[in-house]
């Protein structure tokens, strides 16, 4: 390939033209496919890629000198060692819940920690800043989770407004402190917790959401003013 486009530029130079405009530009767009085609082949071998010329592309020529292999060593995969190294470790949850409320769901996991209550990577007291009566409805579960001083508490939760992740939060913080992987005090029998919890309704998922609109009414069930004439 590189023979025949030296001798192609050789022409050119002499003064020799080819024989139309078309001809020459599909001459052109055929030695670039085989030249991609030819690069690509060479490159999954492991070998330099074929440079076009050394005149039109000096920068590839500086590519190709560099050696793709150092020492016996693919640097792919050196990257690829790398990066794994560099991600961090994820952490195991001691135990898990979901909770929802509309279109709100929450999850909640605990981690070793020192006694944390996180929502969404912020605390519980800045995450309901602009809603402190939501916060005050969840503040005997915050409590309850507080209490546990050697545990993290982290809640992930999206969709909704204000009051629909409050609900799907205290759901899932009720489910994880009865649940049995979780790490309860003593102090805190879990049975007659959760005779707590199924007293206040705080383990049942409430189901009502918003109604769907219906054509021919405003609403779901609003109508437009009868007339009769």
């Amino acid at each position: 390939l590189n023979s025949a486009h030296t001798a192609i530029n050789r022409e050119a130079g002499a003064g020799v033209a080819l024989s139309s405009p078309t001809m020459r530009t599909s001459i052109t767009s055929t030695l670039g496919f085989l030249y991609t085609l030819g690069s690509f082949i060479l490159i999954a071998e492991g070998r330099p890629a074929i440079m076009r010329s050394r005149v039109s592309m000096p920068a590839m020529q500086k590519m190709n000198s560099v050696p793709s292999r150092v020492a016996g060593v693919d640097p792919r995969s050196v990257s690829v060692k790398s990066a794994a190294v560099e991600a961090p470790a994820r952490r195991e949850p001691l135990a898990t819940s979901k909770g929802g409320r509309k279109t709100a769901h929450a999850k909640a996991a605990v981690f070793p920690g020192s006694g944390k209550v996180v929502i969404n990577e912020k605390d519980a007291e800045v995450y309901f800043k602009n809603n402190i009566q939501a916060y005050m409805e969840l503040y005997q579960l915050m409590y309850l989770i507080g209490l546990h001083g050697d545990h993290d508490v982290h809640f992930r939760v999206a969709g909704g407004g204000f009051n629909g992740q409050k609900d799907a939060i205290k759901l899932a913080a009720a489910r994880l402190l009865i649940d049995e992987e979780f790490p309860l005090q003593s102090s805190l029998p879990r049975d007659q917790l959760k005779a707590f919890f199924r007293e206040k309704g705080w383990l049942t998922r409430d189901a009502r959401r918003k109604e769907r609109k219906k054509y021919g009414l405003k609403k779901a069930r609003k109508a437009p003013q009868f007339s009769k004439r």
